[in-house]
């Protein structure tokens, strides 16, 4: 399980608000684990891994020095620099013809991983769930970790996450913000929570997969990234837990700003009405019950309320204007 070289590709995944930020600000905290942020590589700047394509020298050389700039100054950062786009011209190899976006996306993580000598570099991008499988078959040195949290939390922090703008992270910009409040619907984050879960469950006997509960870190947070350490073959390091809490749509909750609250875990229960409870249990019941969270509504009450339905349509428009891939993952 040893990596074989320093800066081996760590995906920190799950449905997004399933407390992958959390996670990946814990990893930060260890001595060799180089911890980027969320870089939307696969499914943003390239296509999802399953495609095959190839890029040529030009093109790739573009591709990785933006992908550089993103793991350096995050998302809504510059676009890459002259020095960016010499160091990816270097990454491309003078014996390659071209690259697949797998390849590049290999090479800037352990590259940025072998400049400051870390065993793992880690991309935080939760829709990389959907992508894991393929990920896994070309990288062997690769790790997933998934974040799975109770599906009703996921959608009362998917209701509040447009609140992260004026919680601290003023790197998002405002109509990033105004697009998540408009895209929220209880259908929708259900059913990505569906998709990623099962994505999870088709790799659960992939020795590099490992899963991680929300609730189970937050109740045991020494004992769970002891074992997520052990997964990687790494010493746990105390230090990890002091980890810094912002931006959540929940931090205000977490007095002192550092460490690991379980103040979060039942506010779904007053913060979700009646008919977003229903759907999500009617929707992802199944799949609660094999990741062991209980439904709160006796089975004749599972059904979908028909304002949620006729509310739907407009809602996946909305999120087909704002943010296509979020719809094609519904689709797919």
């Amino acid at each position: 399980m040893i990596p074989s070289s320093h800066g081996a590709p760590l995906l920190v995944v799950g449905a997004s608000r399933s407390g992958t930020t959390m996670l990946n600000r814990i990893l930060s905290g260890h001595p060799s684990i180089l911890a980027l942020n969320e870089l939307h590589y696969f499914g943003d700047l390239v296509p999802s891994p399953s495609t095959r394509s190839s890029y040529l020298k030009k093109t790739s050389v573009d591709l990785m020095a933006r992908l550089l700039a993103r793991a350096r100054r995050g998302i809504w950062g510059e676009l890459p620099t002259p020095d960016e786009y010499c160091e990816a011209g270097t990454l491309f190899g003078a014996e390659d013809n071209d690259l697949d976006s797998i390849e590049m996306f290999q090479r800037v993580l352990s590259h940025l991983g072998e400049t400051c000598a870390s065993s793992y570099t880690t991309d935080q991008t939760p829709r990389n769930i959907l992508y894991a499988y393929d990920l896994l078959a070309k990288i062997p040195e690769l790790r997933v970790v998934q974040m799975v949290r109770d599906p009703r939390a996921v959608l009362f922090s998917q209701k509040q996450r447009w609140r992260k703008r004026w919680l601290g992270d003023k790197s998002i910009p405002l109509h990033n913000a105004l697009r998540v409040w408009v895209n929220y619907h209880p259908i929708i984050m259900s059913r990505l929570w569906n998709r990623a879960a099962l994505c999870g469950m088709k790799l659960r006997n992939d020795p590099r997969f490992m899963l991680i509960k929300y609730e189970d870190v937050v109740a045991d947070p020494q004992r769970q990234i002891g074992m997520l350490c052990d997964f990687l073959d790494l010493d746990f390091v105390p230090e990890m837990l002091n980890v810094e809490a912002k931006g959540s749509s929940h931090s205000h909750l977490n007095k002192d700003h550092r460490g690991v609250s379980t103040g979060s875990l039942e506010l779904w229960r007053e913060g979700l009405s009646l008919t977003e409870i229903k759907v999500c249990e009617t929707l992802s019941g199944d799949l609660m019950g094999q990741l062991s969270y209980d439904a709160t509504l006796p089975e004749n009450q599972h059904q979908i309320p028909r304002l949620a339905y006729l509310s739907y349509p407009l809602h996946l428009c909305g999120a087909a204007l704002m943010n296509p891939r979020r719809v094609l993952a519904l689709l797919s």
